[in-house]
């Protein structure tokens, strides 16, 4: 079971997510903006972002950008339908600022866990291959 916060201002669709990922056995926090995205990261850090891109109060590009600049390496899926063209441009902006998965409205449960999995393995792997802090022999004095 991971912890997901889910960012994404419209409420239909965001408890739409948040009953899928449930589903999944996620742990799932919600926000409908980046500014409060933001103060949750404050008190917790989840395993995964997924965040909307087109939202009021902070769009998803500044939100990516104040999460990363505090949170550096947080794994983030940005997710984004409206648009058109622009939905794409974002996405593609996203995932040159660092989105480990990128998602276009309207997509399928099946893409959603996909991504998910993926995301989350490779965050799993980064993690186990970091060298563990080891303890400091102690020195024994004559």
């Amino acid at each position: 079971m991971s912890k997901i916060l889910l960012v994404e201002d419209d409420g239909q669709i965001r408890a739409l997510l948040k009953r899928i990922l449930e589903k999944q056995n996620h742990s799932v926090q919600e926000a409908p903006h980046g500014r409060e995205a933001l103060a949750l990261l404050a008190s917790e850090l989840p395993d995964l972002v997924i965040t909307d891109m087109f939202m009021p109060e902070m769009d998803g590009l500044e939100f990516i950008e104040q999460m990363l600049a505090r949170h550096p390496g947080l794994p983030f899926v940005a997710i984004s339908g409206e648009g058109g063209l622009d939905a794409e441009v974002f996405l593609r902006i996203a995932r040159y600022r660092g989105a480990h998965g990128i998602l276009q409205k309207p997509f399928g449960v099946f893409e959603l866990q996909a991504a998910l999995e993926r995301v989350l393995k490779m965050s799993s792997d980064l993690k186990s291959s970091q060298p563990q802090e080891q303890p400091l022999p102690q020195m024994i004095s004559p």
